[in-house]
């Protein structure tokens, strides 16, 4: 069960950064946010990838997290999974090995 949930979360972190398209232009970006700042859950993801790649943007943990954040309070898994992560290896927030563990299991990794 363990290697079937590590498996889960390398092919989440696989699409987080080789599968979510590349937006880049400021205008693609301005649109996104708008959608974002709407609440639109999978924009706000979007956004979020884009500050952590630094795509078209400065790279910027803060923002990213503020983005994912707002994604995963809706329930959205690939938020969850992306801010566990970030608490585990400590990108843009302290390191909180716990926290991550309690993300890991919202999205329903079985840890």
């Amino acid at each position: 069960m363990l290697k079937r949930n590590y498996l889960v979360l390398i092919v989440a972190v696989f699409l987080l950064f080789c599968i979510v398209p590349s937006v880049v232009s400021s205008e693609s970006i301005d649109k996104l946010r708008a959608k974002a700042e709407q609440g639109d859950a999978e924009a706000q993801f979007d956004l979020g990838t884009i500050y952590l790649k630094g795509e078209g943007v400065p790279q910027d943990y803060a923002e990213a997290f503020k983005w994912f954040r707002k994604a995963a309070d809706q329930g959205l898994a690939g938020s969850l999974t992306t801010l566990a992560i970030m608490y585990e290896e400590g990108n843009g927030v302290e390191k909180d090995p716990e926290e991550a563990k309690r993300l890991y299991a919202k999205a329903g990794f079985d840890l």
